[in-house]
């Protein structure tokens, strides 16, 4: 029989244990005799409680952003989908008996033969699948998804499960299809040309819609001076505007230019032209300017750049708060440390501080950064070494710090887990390379080779590994993480061979 429990140990503290009973022969007639087993599983309990959570924020993401995801185990044929998938199908996950035949009844179905090749494709070519596909709801309404997905396979590559997930595209499709519409009438509206003697700058020809765009009557600009469209202001008159356009398309027999004009009722507006050289067989040299409004297009660059400029501050604000509350937490911690007389929970807490401090320090890099989407590889190692060593070294430890960085930029899909690793790896320095005061030197260089690998090193002179250290079976949650980081970042850790002391090395593509 086996059983698991939870010993309280003191206040705060405790630990789980496993244990297993059987029975042993005893002698005939004798008393039963029993033989028990007991491990202490705290770690794992912590392992899989750590799982848990972590399983929870990803369906709460998953559900808050309205992705659908599904898992088809091939061998098997069968499919499984959370809900926001059944959702995006216009389905209810309730009453759905056979989601596939459902799904494919939901595709439209010039699009449904399209989709399934796609998915045949990717998985027995090895690649990733992305489709986009309109759907039927129930009602009638037609919306626009993209599915993506990845194949799972085993030693012979053989398909075993493709995962993937599904996002409602009808919004960003709908705009492109507006947007397209509007190039095509754009592009059959017949433009407005104006004819400009080169000598003089006389209108000598302008066709209806160059009229109609600037507000006049039919006829009414020819022999007028063509500065008279151009929209003078405090900086540059309309005669100035002219002559500046005019040399330039002189000098190079063609001009394409934006130009701010003006209408007959003074209304300023923008337009986009381009000028070329003519030889006129009455008039001599003139300049063939065809003028297309693009007040809308201007209006629409400025407020993009507002709504740009609106959106950086908004991520800059989150990078704030996100760093604000993992500060938060840091501090609770270090205020739960305060009162913790246990050695282990200690070094517990602090290795959690380390750990928090690492994610809050790439988000307060990133919230002061000029490039809101990577931060300064150097600048972020300097600053997270010095403060893991600011709380790590006691006041008998005299341990210097040498770091040696080469200029480069990660994005915070690879900062977080460097940072992470690196909290790791010098922490278990502080707290293990260096016993009873001694003094030292913990090293961390990184450098970027010629196929595009960074190479991170951290290196001590402390007391170094034994000697049957193995990587790949150490118990150490740390040195745990530090693999499963590596490979999420998909790099590598090596054990570097030294005479004394402890030395790293993670490598990963930049």
């Amino acid at each position: 029989m086996r059983f698991e429990y939870y010993e309280d140990t003191g206040p705060g503290r405790g630990r789980w244990l496993a244990g297993s009973v059987c029975a042993i022969a005893g002698s005939l007639g004798g008393p039963p005799r029993f033989s028990y087993i007991l491990e202490d599983i705290t770690e794992r309990k912590q392992a899989e409680a750590t799982l848990a959570r972590r399983e929870e924020q990803l369906r709460l993401t998953l559900e808050f952003t309205h992705i659908g995801t599904w898992d088809w185990d091939v061998r098997q044929d069968t499919v499984i989908w959370n809900d926001n998938h059944f959702k995006l199908l216009g389905l209810d996950p309730n009453t759905t008996a056979d989601p596939y035949q459902s799904w494919r009844r939901a595709i439209h179905p010039n699009d449904l033969d399209r989709v399934e090749q796609a998915l045949q494709d990717a998985l027995h070519q090895h690649t990733d699948y992305e489709t986009e596909y309109r759907v039927f709801y129930p009602d009638g309404t037609m919306r626009w998804l993209v599915g993506r997905g990845r194949g799972l396979y085993d030693v012979d590559r053989q398909p075993i499960r493709m995962l993937g997930v599904v996002i409602d595209i009808s919004d960003r499709k709908q705009a492109e299809q507006i947007q397209e519409f509007q190039a095509v009438i754009t592009r059959n509206m017949a433009e407005g040309i104006c004819v400009v003697r080169a000598d003089n700058g006389i209108i000598c020809y302008a066709n209806r819609k160059f009229e109609q765009m600037f507000g006049y009557d039919l006829g009414e600009l020819d022999g007028q001076h063509v500065s008279i469209v151009n929209y003078a202001n405090d900086e540059a008159g309309a005669e100035a505007v002219n002559q500046a356009i005019r040399r330039a398309v002189l000098d190079n027999l063609e001009a394409t230019y934006e130009v701010h004009n003006v209408k007959k009722d003074g209304t300023p507006f923008w337009c986009s032209a381009t000028t070329s050289v003519f030889e006129h067989p009455e008039y001599g040299m003139v300049l063939v300017a065809v003028h297309q409004d693009i007040s809308d297009r201007k209006e629409s660059q400025e407020k993009l750049q507002a709504s740009l400029k609106e959106k950086e501050l908004l991520l800059k604000e989150i990078y704030h708060r996100v760093k604000n509350n993992l500060q938060v937490v840091y501090s609770l911690l270090n205020l739960q440390s305060r009162k913790v007389l246990d050695s282990l929970a200690l070094s517990v807490l602090r290795d959690s501080q380390s750990r928090v401090r690492a994610m809050a320090l790439v988000h307060e890099k990133l919230y002061k950064s000029d490039d809101l989407t990577r931060i300064d590889l150097a600048d972020y190692i300097h600053s997270l070494a010095y403060s893991l060593l600011e709380t790590y070294q006691s006041s008998s430890n005299c341990i210097a710090l040498r770091l040696e960085i080469e200029p480069y930029s990660l994005d915070i899909e690879t900062a977080l887990p460097c940072g992470l690793i690196l909290t790791e790896l010098m922490s278990n320095s502080l707290k293990y390379a260096f016993p009873d005061g001694r003094p030292g030197e913990i090293a961390i260089t990184s450098s970027l080779d010629a196929d595009h690998q960074v190479l991170l090193e951290v290196k001590d002179n402390g007391v170094g590994l034994s000697s049957d250290f193995d990587l790949e079976r150490v118990p150490s949650l740390g040195l745990s993480l530090v693999q499963n980081l590596a490979k999420q970042i998909k790099g590598a850790v090596t054990i570097l061979a030294r005479p004394t002391g402890t030395a790293f090395q993670i490598t990963f593509p930049a």
